[in-house]
């Protein structure tokens, strides 16, 4: 296990825990909640964050393409919730357990692009930052005040 796969770790899920705080803050009967015609619903803003890192650590372990076909979201907010803790830990122990040597690796990914395996996580970690703010916006026009942007203390 490798110190830097601690420490990609480590920024996820300063980032992710504070997703799983503002998403255990929501209201269930707003799952299908969309700002403007066309936009993601807040059910599927929380799916595509979960989805969308989890591909990332995928494609960092050289596993692009061999994720399968994408389950359906749920259409409860509450097993929403849970797959998205399922994932974080699942993605989290993944990120810890690369080694120096497999984070330096080039993995060939989304957009034709080969980028070093710690650079597809920071990537990662950049969409979570991104989709997060979108989602704490969410969360204010349900009524939800969001939680500091990363855990403090």
């Amino acid at each position: 296990m490798g110190k830097q796969g601690d420490q990609l770790a480590a920024s996820f899920m300063r980032h992710r825990s504070v997703t799983l705080e503002e998403a255990s803050r929501l209201p269930a009967d707003q799952v299908d909640f969309k700002p403007w015609p066309g936009a993601m619903s807040l059910g599927e803003l929380l799916w595509h964050m979960g989805g969308a890192h989890h591909m990332f650590v995928q494609v960092a372990l050289g596993n692009f393409g061999q994720q399968g076909e994408r389950p359906q979201r749920p259409a409860d907010l509450a097993a929403i919730r849970t797959t998205l803790a399922q994932l974080t830990e699942a993605d989290a122990a993944a990120i810890r357990n690369m080694s120096d040597e497999d984070l330096a690796t080039p993995r060939a990914g989304i957009m034709n692009m080969t980028l070093p395996a710690s650079l597809w996580l920071h990537s990662a970690r950049e969409h979570e930052i991104h989709h997060k703010g979108q989602l704490f916006v969410y969360g204010r026009m349900v009524g939800v005040e969001p939680p500091f942007f990363i855990p403090r203390g």
